[in-house]
């Protein structure tokens, strides 16, 4: 065996055993697993905001249930605001879940793939980036939504004190008998959003980790 083929051999064997060594690290931690979950999250977050989103926006009276500013002079005709800031919690979880997506692919055919990533490991870095503030935008969006929301409601002298806020979100538009629950949907796609950018935000960790070891 020449000396070239040893020094490659040392140089894989140093490789493989390091305490913290790259791909090795990152399946044992679930990548896999965190890939599937924040996708999955965000899928169902898009489905439940979509449904109830569509609804509202269907209504005598188009509005969307988030920063509703209603004074206790004005009835319920009043309430909501723009359908457009529904949609944008809809379609801006949708472009996060479409780059989570792509993330995935990169990661599983480029990157894990290789040795040595190099670019892809650089655009998989700017894409899971990307992907994480786009659901954090929308779940930071959802939540100051519905708080707006509720801290209106709740100075609205026409609403019924000891009511929770989503209860009182149920009577806006309980004269239209919708097919589905407006609280249950907001509450879901609030839950389900938050999961997906905690779990991006961990792929990015990682992947950022990754990127600095690789220098």
């Amino acid at each position: 065996m020449g000396k070239g083929e040893m020094k490659v051999q040392n140089r894989r064997h140093s490789r493989d055993t390091e305490p913290y060594s790259g791909w090795q690290i990152l399946w044992k931690m679930g990548m896999p697993l965190l890939y599937v979950l924040a996708f999955l999250s965000g899928i169902v977050g898009i489905i439940c905001n979509g449904i109830i989103s569509h609804y509202w926006s269907h209504l005598p009276t188009p509005m969307c249930f988030l920063y509703s500013r209603t004074p206790s002079t004005i009835g319920f005709t009043s309430f909501g605001s723009a359908v457009a800031n529904c949609h944008w919690v809809t379609y801006g979880g949708t472009v996060g879940v479409i780059l989570l997506f792509l993330c995935a692919l990169l990661y599983f055919i480029k990157v894990r793939s290789r040795d040595d990533p190099g670019m892809f490991l650089y655009l998989l870095l700017i894409c899971v980036i990307l992907a994480t503030i786009f659901l954090l935008a929308v779940s930071c969006t959802l939540a100051e939504g519905m708080r707006v929301t509720c801290a209106s409601m709740g100075i609205n002298s026409a609403n019924n004190k000891g009511e929770s806020c989503y209860d009182k979100l149920e009577k806006r538009v309980q004269q239209y008998s919708l097919p589905v629950s407006t609280a249950s949907m907001v509450q879901a796609a609030m839950y389900s959003f938050w999961g997906s950018t905690v779990f991006s935000a961990f792929i990015a960790w990682f992947h950022l980790a990754l990127y600095f070891r690789s220098f």
